[in-house]
């Protein structure tokens, strides 16, 4: 740091080519290579199970919303939806702190460097990419289903599970390229920062 601020670039940048990035400001005593590489497989266990949650949940409840249009389940998930984009996430960590940590006890306050630790606080995490999923396979869907091609199929009497399965989900799951694209790179990039916010400790709520 007492060197001109061009050769601190320039030493840096050497370093970099080297996969040498230099010490850690916030933990001295570490490399930052170490520390990617001690936080990886977390990063790697909370993106992972993200990214699935968001398949496995978001898609088939986006295509059941858009295909019960105005009916109980629709009003539901778009309710849920709403709900995820407009709430901050550090809200929603502290209140699953409180519901199912504190209340409930059915799982732990905070969060640790293994993987299956911090599941309450990491949950907001894994809530993100399902609920952005869930939106836009409905939109999709809906757009999809109101198409000729999907007319035409109905009227030739096809099966409305064919129609379904060969004609809509195909075509409506390329908008969700798009969207899990940017996806894994963001969730993977802004985990360490939510992480922190997240491994809110039980005296923090209680005071």
């Amino acid at each position: 740091m007492d060197k001109p601020l061009w050769q601190q670039y320039t030493t840096w940048l050497g370093g970099v080519v080297q996969l040498d990035f230099g010490r850690s400001f916030k933990h001295p005593d570490e490399t930052v290579v170490g520390l990617i590489r001690r936080t990886w497989p977390v990063t790697i266990h909370l993106g992972g199970m993200a990214l699935i949650l968001a398949f496995s949940i978001g898609v088939p409840l986006g295509v059941i919303s858009a295909l019960k249009q105005n009916s109980l389940v629709d009003y539901i998930a778009t309710l849920i939806s709403i709900l995820g984009f407009v709430t901050p996430h550090f809200v929603l960590g502290i209140l699953f702190i409180l519901v199912f940590a504190l209340a409930l006890k059915l799982v732990p306050t905070g969060a640790g460097i293994r993987p299956s630790s911090g599941s309450c606080p990491q949950s907001p995490i894994r809530w993100r990419p399902w609920r952005q999923s869930l939106a836009t396979t409905r939109a999709s869907v809906v757009d999809i289903i109101r198409s000729d091609y999907v007319r035409t199929a109905r009227a030739k009497g096809l099966a409305e599970r064919t129609v379904v399965s060969r004609h809509v989900m195909k075509n409506a799951l390329i908008p969700m390229i798009t969207v899990f694209g940017p996806l894994i790179p963001d969730l993977i990039t802004a985990l360490s920062l939510s992480n922190r916010s997240f491994a809110c400790p039980a005296w923090a709520i209680t005071g």
